[in-house]
């Protein structure tokens, strides 16, 4: 089985009661195929719905066996890997010893745990490539943006990243759109200019399924 890390800001807890319904993760392409140098993609859907992209040399032909596709399938059943320490111990102790879950280095790191033993599982329910500025409103709510009525005017909304900063105490950290919100909160969760650069990511939706 599969697993997928959600890692900052609370967007794990958001993801474990349903409320988070969107992720989106980088696309890595390669330089060369084959000796080729990949100079471009196209989209392309197959006959079962599911996206991947055909890569291109620089005289725009395909180039043999230069398809990315995407990390999940649909339908797909995933485990939300978390650290063995934020797990029930009752649970854990259905499957590994003391040293097993004490020792691990999956303890306290999510990265090292084995997502057979996780609790929680996401269904993958469609999975796409779009250009991370593309997000709309809707996907970015679906993302874990929060959207408020700061004055109590329901003409006057704003939105803000989830557990960033001192939001509703003392400064504020809230934007006139949604799009605004995401962009700070994916720099922060990938700690570069994700949003400024603008690039082609895998947009996968999904539901919580336990």
């Amino acid at each position: 089985m599969k697993g997928i890390i959600f890692n900052k800001y609370g967007l794990e807890d958001e993801v474990i009661v349903g409320k988070k319904t969107i992720t989106k993760r980088p696309i890595i392409m390669p330089d060369k195929i084959n000796g080729i140098t990949v100079a471009g993609w196209t989209k392309y859907r197959n006959a079962l719905g599911q996206w991947d992209l055909v890569l291109t040399d620089e005289d725009e032909f395909t180039i043999e066996g230069g398809n990315v596709i995407p990390p999940y399938e649909i339908g797909e059943i995933i485990a939300i890997k978390q650290s063995y320490n934020n797990i029930k111990y009752a649970f854990l102790r259905k499957f590994l010893n003391d040293d097993e879950i004490f020792k691990s280095k999956g303890y306290k790191n999510k990265m090292f745990v084995n997502p057979v033993f996780m609790p929680h599982h996401i269904q993958i329910t469609n999975i796409y490539p779009t250009y991370v500025q593309d997000i709309t409103e809707e996907e970015a709510l679906a993302a874990g943006i929060i959207k408020f009525n700061k004055y109590r005017d329901e003409k006057d909304y704003n939105y803000v990243d989830p557990n960033v900063g001192y939001w509703r105490c003392f400064g504020w950290n809230d934007y006139k759109t949604p799009q605004e919100a995401y962009g700070v909160l994916i720099n922060k969760i990938y700690g570069k200019n994700v949003w400024e650069e603008n690039e082609m990511w895998w947009t996968i939706e999904f539901k919580t399924i336990d």
